[in-house]
């Protein structure tokens, strides 16, 4: 008898789709609107960004209460709606006629995108997939925010160059309308345990009904929020979160304003997005072999390779320097998806990990209400974003330290 596909993969196969189709968007890709919204709008590039500093903060609000909702309501039925909610956001965007619209409409976008993106994906990992297939299994999920970025960067940029940004928006609600929507109704279940299967990749258990010993061990929750661990990690993922998207909604702007057109500009982020996917891929790879630290640390390394790349473009403004830069920095990238639900449950443990990596993705989306605003205040300001881009070097190698220091404080705690 022909045996069935184990029914993780396919939730493996939405989360790639929904990374690349809404956390893309949300995060990586709003940098190609820069330049047309702004040009025809009259305002600030700071002015624009803010909209993606209030979904960022929407975001947070999400993340909030993401882990009880998901504890307590049916996820296909929550995503199901949220997909539905962001489809409408992308339409919407396309009738924006100021940035107030814009506004408006990215607190909804945050708070959905939230619902249907990184969060939902890492807990639904995390609950079919063990210890010896977890880190490669989200790598490979988590490179579907890289796949999409790869797609979209020149299939938006070269949309509102034919048509116009509206037109490119309402791509997005069409795609996911057509996509997204009808992989989270027919994938999305909880866990193995409600088809009555095992969790692939856990070590075979004595006993029936076991339960994998890793999602026995760890910290409740109560005990987690009073650590210094906890708020340590909390603030390293904020570091994180800061870092990536400072390149990420400024860099289209700067290669532009040194030269590059922009459509060689969007080739380079589509090449910064392929480095995501190697690195989510190279990342889960090396967690799984020695541990996320390693992972991690190998990330931000070469964040900082890619911003010392980045640094040079206004003295020698030309593709091959910028695609390097980009190729390097994406997989630094890689770090905030991939690397945060495998630190989380390195040094929180499994016990509570739904919820406490609900609180502490609160981290990411804080960071990124940051980030955006820095690149393009340093704009407005200077004329120029290496002041960005210096300030980004400095934050990688903190943040470097302060992952460091999170394990120390595990191996103190005996957790």
């Amino acid at each position: 008898m022909k045996q069935k596909i184990y029914p993780g993969w396919w939730i493996v196969l939405t989360g790639v789709v929904l990374m690349g189709m809404v956390y893309a968007p949300m995060l990586t890709l709003p940098g190609v609107f820069t330049v047309p919204v702004t040009g025809d709008f009259g305002i600030s590039r700071t002015t624009f960004n803010l909209h993606i500093s209030i979904c960022s903060l929407s975001s947070t609000v999400a993340a909030v209460v993401g882990g009880k909702a998901f504890d307590k309501y049916s996820p296909r039925a929550l995503m199901s709606f949220f997909a539905v909610l962001t489809g409408l956001c992308f339409g919407a965007y396309s009738f924006a006629t100021n940035v107030y619209h814009f506004y408006v409409i990215s607190a909804v976008f945050g708070f959905a995108g939230r619902f249907l993106s990184f969060v939902p994906v890492s807990i639904l990992i995390t609950n079919w997939f063990g210890p010896r297939l977890k880190g490669k299994v989200m790598g490979v999920a988590m490179a579907g925010s890289g796949v999409g970025a790869v797609l979209l960067n020149p299939l938006l940029s070269a949309t509102i160059a034919r048509y116009s940004w509206q037109a490119a928006y309402r791509l997005l609600a069409l795609l996911t309308f057509l996509l997204v929507l009808p992989l989270v109704v027919g994938t999305v279940i909880r866990s193995p345990a409600d088809r009555g299967l095992p969790r692939l990749g856990d070590e075979p258990q004595q006993g029936e009904g076991a339960q994998p010993p890793d999602q026995l061990e760890g910290l409740r929750t109560d005990q987690a929020l009073r650590s210094g661990l906890f708020w340590a990690m909390f603030g390293t993922f904020c570091l994180f979160s800061i870092a990536c998207t400072i390149f990420n909604n400024n860099a289209i702007p700067s290669m532009v304003d040194c030269g590059l057109d922009a459509v060689t500009a969007a080739t380079v982020m589509s090449i910064s997005a392929f480095g995501i996917v190697v690195g989510k891929l190279l990342l889960g790879a090396i967690s799984d072999r020695w541990n996320a630290k390693t992972a991690a640390s190998v990330s931000i390394l070469c964040l900082m390779a890619g911003l010392g790349l980045f640094l040079l473009l206004p003295r020698a403004a030309c593709f091959l320097l910028a695609a390097a830069g980009g190729f390097l920095f994406g997989v630094g990238n890689a770090n905030c998806t991939v690397c945060m639900p495998l630190i989380t449950s390195d040094l929180m443990g499994n016990r509570a990990f739904a919820q406490l990596f609900s609180y502490a993705s609160v981290a990411s989306s804080l960071g990124a209400t940051v980030g955006p605003l820095v690149g393009s205040l340093v704009f407005d300001r200077s004329g120029s974003y290496s002041g960005a881009w210096l300030a980004d070097l400095a934050l990688s190698a903190f943040m470097l330290c302060s992952l460091h220091l999170c394990y120390r404080l595990r191996g103190r705690a005996g957790t």
